[in-house]
């Protein structure tokens, strides 16, 4: 099962949720991320995240830095944040075009040469 507790990550990160329900606890809140919400940690933060009673999810995540004169950028906002997003498609398609095959290819022969 898609579960994990008490674990702190390095980078920040993001989860958005295209189906299903999922939950994510920082310190004492439990943030309920259903379909078409996002929600967004800093790094650092300890956390667990498990599937909600609903049991399933469809869900994108990723582990990414921002920052912003040597800080990190979600430090400065309110944060975990929770979003409710208009257009999940455009979400969609954002991931589709960070991750698409091509681009990955070009990442690793730059590595390679």
């Amino acid at each position: 099962p898609w579960k994990d507790s008490n674990i702190i990550v390095p980078c920040n990160k993001f989860y958005f949720v295209q189906e299903g329900e999922i939950e994510i606890i920082v310190e004492h809140t439990k943030y309920t991320v259903s379909k078409g919400e996002w929600l967004l940690l800093p790094a650092g933060t300890l956390h667990s995240y498990q599937l909600s009673k609903l049991g399933y999810a469809q869900l994108y995540w990723m582990h990414f830095e921002l920052t912003i004169h040597e800080q990190s950028f979600l430090h400065t906002i309110h944060t975990p944040m929770k979003i409710k997003v208009n257009n999940r498609n455009k979400v969609v398609s954002y991931f589709d075009k960070i991750f698409a095959p091509e681009k990955f290819r070009a990442i690793f022969a730059n590595h390679q040469s």
